[in-house]
């Protein structure tokens, strides 16, 4: 047995039920009583997406920190931090890079664990960080 099909009368678009095996027969609708050929109804085609005619609107520009202003974010934290150290007199000869910072603050904050995570380390915690990690920032 083949199971069932359906299709649709072209006349009236009764959805109609059939046998598999009565494929190709002609029948009368049962609704509209117009002949006509069974035949499976093709799947509906798949649908292609297609991308969006406009292109998205451009992220706006974060705004140049604020050196008064807490930092609020990750990026933020980061730019003040650098400002910091460009003022910082210990530092005039040797100014840390933007990975030793990094690496600085992922080890300050490592030690403020048992604290607020939401608390960025502080410059004098920086300063420790980068000395314990980089021995040119080490006094001699």
């Amino acid at each position: 047995m083949g199971g069932f099909l359906k299709t649709e009368c072209p006349h009236c678009g009764q959805s109609i039920e059939f046998p598999a095996e009565g494929t190709g027969q002609t029948v009368a609708c049962p609704t509209c009583d117009e002949p006509f050929v069974l035949a499976a109804a093709a799947p509906p085609a798949p649908k292609i997406l297609e991308p969006p005619a406009v292109a998205p609107a451009p992220v706006p520009a974060l705004p140049a920190p604020n050196p008064a202003s807490a930092p609020t974010t990750e990026a933020g934290w980061f730019e003040r931090a650098g400002l910091e150290f460009e003022r910082d007199r210990e530092f005039e000869k040797r100014q840390p890079t933007r990975e030793q910072l990094a690496r600085a603050w992922a080890w300050a904050k490592f030690q403020k664990a048992d604290t607020a995570q939401t608390e960025w380390p502080t410059h004098a915690e920086l300063v420790a960080a980068l000395k314990k990690l980089f021995s040119e920032f080490r006094r001699r």
